[in-house]
């Protein structure tokens, strides 16, 4: 017990609270842009999204990169470094699907109309479409 006289003990405040800093907002949307890419290329088959999906790629990767390197020299202002690591490989793994279905289908139609020239369908498209 203390004294009527003496003061109370100081009453400390506790220490600030430091957790973790926020997530990079770059790094979640490249995440999303990634998957997003990556869903519209098994998608395509069915649904007509591979065009918008195909341009999502490229810029996952680009904000994966930029966010990550942010992450990397500002880890204290910064969290997310996985979440641009998966913008970054999802958006690679996307970009690579939609060229490779874009070569498909160039090459479907080169055979396609060299099919027709062979026939002599060609012409007849031509003169159907001229009409």
């Amino acid at each position: 017990m203390t004294d009527p006289g003496t003061a109370p003990p100081p009453h400390h405040p506790p220490p600030p609270w430091v957790g973790a800093p926020p997530t990079h907002p770059q790094a979640v949307t490249a995440m999303v842009l990634g998957i997003v890419s990556i869903a519209s290329m098994i998608l395509s088959c069915s649904v007509a999204v591979t065009l918008p999906g195909g341009l999502c790629g490229p810029f996952a990767i680009w904000l994966g990169a930029r966010a990550g390197r942010e992450i990397r020299r500002e880890p204290w202002r910064w969290s997310g470094a996985g979440l641009a690591t998966t913008g970054l490989v999802t958006g690679i793994v996307g970009t690579v699907l939609f060229l490779l279905a874009a070569a498909a289908v160039a090459v479907f139609l080169a055979l396609f109309f060299v099919g027709l020239r062979e026939t002599g369908g060609l012409d007849d498209l031509m003169r159907v479409m001229a009409r």
